[in-house]
């Protein structure tokens, strides 16, 4: 009797960190679109500030400052060397 009482808290036990685990894991993740990321302004010009790295050879990530991006990545062209680079991520700004 003892042993399956012993069982059942065990199985009880599993459960309830299972779950635990899960919450963590849903209530951590979060929504990277930034509410306060400006769209594109086609009156406005694209203005690149800055890049980095300033050295790297192909398939290096690279990320670009500057504004009036757009918040689409799927409209968003760069071109690195007059080749095409894929964009990942657009903020705006």
């Amino acid at each position: 009797m003892k042993c399956k009482t012993m069982k059942h808290g065990i199985i009880e036990f599993q459960w309830m960190a299972l779950l635990l685990l899960f919450t963590i894991c849903f209530s951590s993740c979060k929504d990277d679109k930034d509410a306060s990321a400006e769209p594109y302004d086609p009156s406005q010009p694209v203005t690149v500030t800055d890049f980095a790295p300033k050295a790297g050879g192909a398939n290096t990530r690279m990320i670009i400052y500057g504004s009036n991006f757009g918040t689409d990545s799927s409209i968003v062209f760069v071109k690195i060397g007059g080749k095409e680079a894929k964009v990942i991520n657009a903020k705006g700004n």
